[in-house]
């Protein structure tokens, strides 16, 4: 007899397995040209599992993108819990940035992919409240360090350009060079000159 552990596992497993399929699929056509069809086979699953599981390819797409940030977000939240100093605060962002993408190249790829113009209400809805869940607590920390003069005390919104933006263009420019590589001494270097850009004095 099936319970429901047991039925809720293999729908996780999947959908998985469905959003795996999709991925390859997206990323070697235009998102626009991919076919359901071409996901069914390499999922080797069928039309109706897909729509059942995901409503149609748009919203396979969107919750592809969601699970991609998911997979960015929760171990950077992990690796931020407690307080670090301001500098290894900055060391631990930058280093998981260029980790991540080095070992989840396709995950990473399709976050570029899907262009903030081409986003929906409801995705934009969903990464807001990833965003919240996961980054809330980095927030917090960076005003910390600028209440207690560690760091320049900046509106919010400027942080996440200053700290990101040249992580972000790093990435860019290795994963439209699929042959480059991201040297491990690199982090350093950009977490260092973010450190120096936003410390106090």
């Amino acid at each position: 007899m099936k319970t429901s552990g047991n039925r809720s596992l293999k729908t996780a497993q999947r959908r998985e397995q469905i959003m795996l399929a999709a991925l390859d699929v997206f990323l070697a056509q235009d998102m626009e040209d991919a076919r359901v069809e071409d996901i069914c086979a390499r999922a080797k699953t069928s039309v109706g599992s897909i729509y059942h599981h995901f409503g149609d390819k748009k919203s396979l797409a969107e919750a592809l993108y969601l699970a991609a940030l998911y997979r960015y977000l929760y171990p950077l939240e992990r690796k931020l819990r407690g307080e670090p100093s301001a500098q290894a605060f900055f060391k631990i962002i930058v280093s998981h940035h260029l980790s991540w993408v080095r070992n989840n190249a396709k995950w990473a790829r399709y976050l570029l992919l899907v262009r903030r113009g081409n986003r929906s209400a409801e995705l934009e809805a969903g990464i807001a409240a990833l965003n919240k869940k996961y980054l809330e607590h980095s927030f917090d920390l960076l005003r910390k360090y600028a209440d207690h003069g560690g760091i320049r005390k900046l509106p919010r919104y400027l942080y996440a350009p200053l700290i990101m933006g040249p992580c972000q263009e790093l990435v860019r420019q290795y994963l439209e060079n699929r042959g480059g590589e991201i040297p491990d001494s690199v982090a350093d270097t950009v977490a260092d000159v973010i450190w120096r850009g936003l410390k106090n004095g």
